[in-house]
């Protein structure tokens, strides 16, 4: 069960941060910056306004910002691209980001003690994880991260185009 729930919101956030779905987010308090994405499958340009998600992807590096000075006006023109680097194909491929999420809800969810099966069933389940010995742990550990990651990136799949 928390495999699924994990999975559900890997899928979700998969959606949210892929640079295939570009300008998906919220746009309140965002100043208006241009963002421009070539994809090389499709060997198309795509442009949109930035989002929230474009600041987050800022902060990880994925843009480069260039100034462009329209012919007509002296205004310039703040606009973010996107970097070929290997960051670039890593926001860009659902499974390396779908294990790298999944392990991040992973950690996150038993750092914080987050137990969404105990809302459920009123049982401890991380209390008695913990209470395996290593190997088990890290069997356990491994397997939620994996099958989160591929529920996440199956839903992504299964729900594209």
């Amino acid at each position: 069960m928390f495999v699924l729930m994990n999975g559900f919101i890997i899928y979700y956030l998969l959606n949210l941060l892929l640079l295939e779905n570009g300008g998906v987010g919220p746009r309140l308090f965002c100043k208006k910056i241009r963002v421009m994405f070539y994809d090389p499958v499709s060997e198309g340009t795509f442009e949109w306004q930035a989002t929230w998600v474009d600041y987050l992807r800022r902060v990880f590096m994925l843009y480069e910002v260039r100034y462009i000075v329209p012919e007509i006006g002296d205004k310039k023109e703040k606009v973010w691209y996107s970097k070929g680097t290997q960051m670039s194909h890593f926001w860009n491929c659902p499974l390396c980001m779908g294990f790298w999420l999944a392990l991040g809800t992973t950690t996150l969810s038993i750092f914080f003690k987050i137990d969404i099966l105990n809302t459920f069933f009123q049982t401890d389940i991380l209390n008695t994880f913990f209470q395996a010995d290593i190997l088990n742990i890290i069997f356990t550990l491994s397997f939620i991260i994996l099958a989160s990651a591929g529920v996440g990136v199956f839903l992504y799949s299964f729900g594209g185009d």
